[in-house]
């Protein structure tokens, strides 16, 4: 039994597939070229150059060797270039389109049959503790072309030898990319720069150069006082440090946050080259409101103040509801910023695709407790368009709540539509999304997309659906929520245009299920009555409505319900509430002698001020059912309460359990006589872990008659 589910489910989760960036760098919605089209556009491309980042020559240290290709040699002397591939376009000296002075070294595309392996290897040097690998690049804007840094000690023909450091995604306009060489102190080393593409397009390099840093240079990477924060609830400032010198160092970091007057200071002890370290500061309880926060570094002697402090602004907001993390290792990305790693032993993707130029959106889910109220504010989502800065590209949110998932028939919107601007502003997070084994990769800075959003939500499960817009050819993709050793994250859903399929990554198989983070905004109201379960039982023509509370709160009672078929609700009677307890209370309601029809019951709470909220609704169909059976639980996938409906064709005793996916029996749901017709009950599951269940019901009737059934069911948490 235990293998046939397992194929029914894993068939059903392998019949869509989503529209995502995985590892392999490659973009859905790229304009392809033709061969012809990429000769007669190569060489032709203008290369930009991003002088937002440090000019080349630039430096707080010392550079140790450079080369700029300009001489008419090529490789220069003390290079080496390894065709590996055996293509006609090796590593070359090109004047086309030169990113600084009258030449660069370039690579192209070979072909669309025969993927390049070409290499360009430094003459060696010695490392010192404080060395780090600079070079410029530029490639096409719409070709995913990468370079890989490796580092040998022998030299010689690559790869034997030779270790990777760093992958980076080169696109326009030109930037300056580092690595670290820490490592290597001490050592005599070769760097081997790799391009390994197949029908990519072009990269330029330019102004390579090893620089060796001044010895005393610390300074302030990254801080946690930034964007969106939580109001009136208890946070850590945090900042990451890092030594950029050549010498270990030990120095006292301030975080001051103002207005309010909070400072902090901790001390650093014995930071060695090249190391970062996070400071822990003082507690801070924020209230609403605009905040500058400045985490500084004071080293007696730093020859480098300009990095000693990071200013950052916080807006203060009411969070209701946070749906997980994506930071695994703050301070642990490139330059020392927050990383969001891609685990690569187990996924594959970067991002899931929630471009509005390709109508893309993706949706998760959210709940409102049962005794709650809120009146949203707005929502925070976490994207990144490949290639761009640290400064935001993104320009558009388009938001929609519904009243659970949106692919699902009985899912209504209840707040929202697909077309209103809900944008309001995007930063970025201080963090960046790259893999664990290229963590240093700075193409993908995540941005907190701020859109508006007004609904007031009842107790219930929601889900937001959204999509993104930006100014950069690749994306927005939407980053999944991360967590080291944890592969499957939650239950969030795409549509693309070719229709629904739940967000999930694996290098095979069904993969593993993704949730998004996201945010919230707003604030809650207390509603005084909280219901356990409302359940609707038939016997002949009479319906008897049972419900329990698990508390109240000034509960003046509760006013019944119902209408006929497609009719208008109208009370039928009122029953009298218990005040305040917080003890469970349980009431009972029959509605006699009802002539054939469908009837859906919902019960008005009613407290002491005039204040009122609608229960769930229940239904029940007065009829003579024909046969046994047991209905699909609704919703499913649930969080944490679902509906079972059943019938019985005679009189009988009913028993309905739950088990889980090894056959344990969890709890019974059922165990009494019931008359003939149709039942439905509520079903919460908030005491159980996420998981796959399964429910049976034995029914044995009067009249001799037997019947078993068994459905499964997924809570997902």
């Amino acid at each position: 039994m235990r293998k046939l589910f397992l194929v029914i489910f894993t068939l059903l989760l392998s019949a869509n597939l989503v529209w995502a960036q995985n590892s392999a760098e490659k973009y859905n919605n790229r304009v392809r070229l033709s061969q012809t089209e990429k000769q007669l556009k190569e060489f032709t491309d203008p290369v930009l150059t991003d002088w937002s980042q440090v000019p080349p020559m630039s430096v707080t240290g010392i550079v140790k060797w450079s080369e700029g290709f300009e001489g008419a040699t090529f490789p220069p002397t003390g290079w080496a270039v390894h065709n590996l591939d055996g293509g006609a376009k090796p590593w070359i000296r090109s004047t086309a389109a030169p990113i600084f002075g009258a030449a660069s070294a370039y690579i192209a595309w070979e072909s669309s049959s025969l993927a390049n392996d070409d290499w360009l290897i430094t003459p060696s040097f010695t490392v010192d503790a404080a060395d780090k690998f600079y070079f410029w690049a530029n490639g096409s804007g719409t070709y995913a072309d990468s370079l890989a840094i490796w580092v040998s000690t022998t030299g010689g023909v690559p790869p034997t030898g030779y270790t990777k450091l760093a992958t980076f995604r080169t696109g326009t306009p030109a930037a300056r990319y580092e690595v670290s060489l820490a490592a290597y102190a001490g050592q005599t080393v070769y760097i081997g720069i790799q391009y390994k593409e197949l029908d990519e397009f072009y990269v330029y390099l330019d102004s390579v150069y090893v620089e060796t840093g001044v010895p005393n240079d610390v300074g302030t990477v990254s801080h946690n006082i930034s964007g969106a924060v939580a109001a009136n609830v208890a946070m850590t400032p945090t900042a990451t440090v890092k030594n950029f010198g050549g010498a270990s160092q030990s120095f006292p970091v301030t975080m001051t946050i103002n207005p309010g007057g909070y400072t902090s200071t901790k001390q650093v002890t014995n930071l060695g080259p090249d190391q970062s370290t996070q400071v822990t500061f003082d507690t801070w309880t924020p209230v609403s409101g605009s905040y500058t926060a400045k985490a500084y570094t004071q080293l007696a002697g730093d020859a480098n103040p300009a990095n000693d402090t990071i200013t950052r602004t916080a807006f203060v907001e009411n969070f209701l509801y946070n749906n997980g993390p994506f930071v695994t290792n703050p301070g642990g990305g490139a330059g020392g910023a927050d990383l969001s790693a891609l685990q690569t032993s187990n996924l594959t993707v970067w991002g899931f695709g929630a471009q509005s130029s390709a109508s893309n959106w993706v949706a998760d889910d959210f709940e409102v407790p049962s005794n709650q109220t809120w009146s949203l504010q707005g929502f925070k989502f976490y994207s990144y368009q490949t290639g761009s800065t640290t400064t935001p590209t993104h320009n558009s949110a388009k938001v929609v709540v519904y009243n659970g998932r949106p692919d699902l028939p009985s899912s209504t919107i209840v707040w929202g539509n697909e077309t209103t601007e809900r944008f309001l502003a995007a930063e970025w997070t201080g963090a960046y999304r790259a893999s664990d084994n290229t963590p240093t990769n700075a193409d993908r800075p995540i941005m907190a997309v701020s859109a508006s959003a007004d609904p007031v939500l009842g107790p219930g499960n929601y889900w937001v659906m959204y999509t993104l817009g930006g100014t950069l050819a690749s994306g927005p993709w939407v980053i999944p929520i991360s967590i080291l050793g944890t592969y499957q994250t939650g239950d969030a859903y795409q549509r693309t245009t070719a229709g629904w399929a739940p967000l999930r990554d694996s290098a095979g198989g069904p993969g593993y299920g993704q949730g998004l983070p996201f945010q919230v905004l707003g604030t809650s109201g207390v509603i005084p009555v909280e219901f356990s379960s409302f359940m609707a039982n038939v016997f002949k023509n009479d319906v008897t409505l049972d419900w329990s509370t698990a508390t109240e709160t000034n509960n003046m009672g509760f006013e019944v319900e119902r209408k006929l078929n497609d009719g208008a609700f109208a009370p039928v009677a009122f029953v009298k509430g218990s005040g305040t307890t917080t003890q469970t209370k349980e009431y009972s309601f029959i509605d006699r002698g009802l002539a054939n029809g469908n009837y859906t019951y919902r019960l008005r709470q009613i407290d002491m001020d005039g204040v009122s909220k609608y229960s769930n609704e229940v239904e029940v169909n007065i009829a003579a059912p024909n046969e046994y059976s047991l209905g699909q639980n609704f919703p499913n996938p649930f969080n944490p309460s679902t509906t079972i409906d059943f019938s019985l064709m005679s009189d009988a005793r009913v028993t309905l359990k739950l088990y889980n996916a090894l056959g344990q029996e969890v709890k019974t749901l059922l165990s009494d006589n019931y008359a003939m017709g149709t039942y439905k009950i509520d079903f919460n599951a908030s005491g159980l872990n996420s998981g796959v269940y399964f429910y049976t019901i034995e029914a044995s009737g009067v009249d001799g008659s037997k019947f078993t059934a068994t459905k499964k069911m997924i809570l997902m948490k």
